[in-house]
This record gives C-alpha cells, sequence and structure tokens, in this order.
C-alpha cells in the first residue's frame, strides 16, 4: 500500500478486534454466553485487548480521510492510525460485559490450555476443510491467543483528527446483542435494553 503513497493520497487504517450487527465471529461468543452462560477464554492467561464496533471504525475512517495525514512513503509513517474504542479489556472483562447486556446475572468462564485449544482447533480446521467452509476456531487463531496482550493506542487519531468513540464499548456491545435477537440468531431476553 505505502507503495502507492507517490501516485494517490493514502492513509492507513489499523483497527484491532472489529464487531457489531451481522458479525459471525463475534456471535459465537455471545452465543455461548447467552445459551449456557459459559464463556469460553483461549488462554489460562487474562491478556487485554482493544476492539472496536463497526460503525465507529466507519466515522473513524471518514474523519481520517477528511482530517488525516497521508503516507509518504517514507520510513517514518506519518498517515498510519489506529482505531480503537478507548476502554481496554481482558477477555474475561468481555464475557462479564456480554453477559451484563443479555441480562444473566452471572457468566462462568472456561479457560482452555494452548496444547488443548490447539488441538481443538487443528480437528475444527479439519472438519471446516472437509465441509468447504471457514472456522473461527483454526490453528491461525490458536496461534494468536498465545501472543499476549493485543492493545493500541488512539492517541494519534484523537490528537491529529478529533475522533473518539459517540457510545461506549457495553452500548454497542448491547445493539449488537440486540440485533441479534432481532434477527433469531440469540432468544430473547428481557434483560436486553434496546439502543436506537
Amino acid at each position: 500500500m505505502k507503495s502507492f503513497s507517490n501516485q494517490v493520497p493514502i492513509s492507513i487504517v489499523r483497527p484491532p478486534i472489529v464487531f457489531g450487527e451481522g458479525d459471525k465471529d463475534v456471535y459465537n461468543l455471545f452465543r455461548g454466553i447467552a445459551r449456557a452462560g459459559v464463556h469460553v477464554i483461549p488462554s489460562l492467561h487474562d491478556y487485554y485487548f482493544s476492539a472496536i464496533h463497526a460503525r465507529d471504525l466507519s466515522f473513524a475512517m471518514m474523519q481520517i480521510a477528511e482530517l488525516g495525514k497521508r503516507e509518504t512513503g517514507q520510513a517514518m509513517s506519518t498517515g498510519t492510525y489506529f482505531v480503537a474504542d478507548e476502554q481496554v479489556l481482558t477477555y474475561s472483562d468481555l464475557g462479564q460485559i456480554i453477559g451484563h447486556v443479555l441480562g444473566r446475572d452471572r457468566v462462568m468462564n472456561v479457560r482452555i490450555p494452548h496444547p488443548l485449544l490447539c488441538s481443538l482447533a487443528a480437528i475444527n480446521e479439519l472438519i471446516g476443510w472437509i465441509k468447504g467452509e471457514a472456522r473461527i476456531v483454526n490453528l491461525d487463531k490458536a496461534r494468536e491467543s498465545k501472543g499476549g496482550s493485543w492493545v493500541c493506542s488512539t492517541e494519534k487519531l484523537k490528537s491529529e483528527v478529533g475522533f473518539h468513540c459517540v457510545r461506549t464499548l457495553e452500548t454497542r456491545l448491547r445493539q449488537t446483542a440486540n440485533w441479534y435477537q432481532e434477527q433469531g440468531w440469540l432468544p430473547a431476553s428481557h434483560g436486553v435494553l434496546q439502543v436506537s
């Protein structure tokens, strides 16, 4: 991408975990918590990570296109922006928040050791290959889970572009849960508050 920076104006956007309405990967987290109150954590450790809702990411990209700096092709990057919600979570935190927006009083964390996760991922990947479909739990995801914390700073984005998320991460997770329930992906719950 940077190789084209002398031909067209380019800014690079680097988001972390992206979630939102219609997303099938993060849906699996909601499904386990909604149905059984179980949150599977792919590690024995509590690593931190950043996330962002797809709508906030879209807003950020529009602001970067209008106000952000451009790549120059030089070694020191000027037009690259990390885009994330300011709230940093652990995987345990995420499960508890999802449980809260789904109206569950308790969520049980189930931690999977890395060797077992790799075995399950290999089996899942084989099943996906046989069925001709992509599977979220695969060997690449298993390797990622061993990488530790995945947190990015949005200071440059805030100072240069003025971007900030207009809603909290919990509100965005509630909004996502509402959509899953409206589509029939999750059972309806009286605990979920509607977000306009």
